[in-house]
């Protein structure tokens, strides 16, 4: 009796389909199914080479992977190092309800609202939170165009009529001063 579930032909005929676009060279990881066809074969009794040929991955694929199972005795990838986050669950949650609060705010001003609390924490960890995490993108206000000599022809005899007090449709009118506005009653219009 074959004390595995499945053989390797079984397995070999499942995961082909998905594993046949890939072509030699470096990746970066093995799936975990990958990694359990090759213990699978290796088990079987094939070569490295025989299942790095299979599979089209290699021989030091095929190799680590069988090595990390009789380690670990798991498919899956270790906890690899790094270094550790900066900010925590509460530094977090401020910045998506500064965001939140005031959608104009800038990374500088969560940095210094941050800053308030104690944490230390970059303006590009702030803007690689809001974006990667929280899915927003940070967009930079559309630029004015500058006046061109022909506009600005425009804006002087506008200005110039404007200073006469005369409208467009020949009415008079003038400019009330601050005495004006500060005079007049609350909620009467001028």
């Amino acid at each position: 009796m074959n004390s595995q579930p499945f053989s390797s032909e079984v397995v070999f005929f499942v995961f082909s389909s998905l594993f046949s676009c890939l072509g030699m060279g470096k990746k970066r990881s093995l799936s975990e199914a990958q990694r359990a066809q090759i213990v699978i074969l290796r088990q079987e009794g094939y070569t490295e080479r025989a299942i790095s040929e299979r599979l089209a991955v290699s021989k030091t694929a095929v190799y680590q992977a069988v090595v990390k199972f009789k380690n670990c005795g798991s498919y899956s990838d270790c906890k690899r190092s790094g270094r550790p986050r900066k900010t925590t669950r509460q530094d977090d949650i401020l910045i998506k309800r500064c965001v939140v609060k005031s959608p104009k705010c800038s990374a500088k001003k969560i940095r210094a609202e941050l800053g308030e609390t104690g944490s230390r924490i970059s303006r590009r960890t702030i803007s690689r939170r809001l974006t990667d995490e929280f899915g927003l993108k940070s967009r930079k206000p559309a630029r004015k165009p500058r006046l061109t000599p022909a506009m600005m022809l425009k804006r002087l005899h506008f200005a110039k009529k404007t200073k006469t007090g005369q409208a467009s449709n020949g009415a008079e009118f003038c400019f009330p001063t601050k005495q004006q506005f500060s005079s007049l009653p609350r909620g009467r219009e001028l």
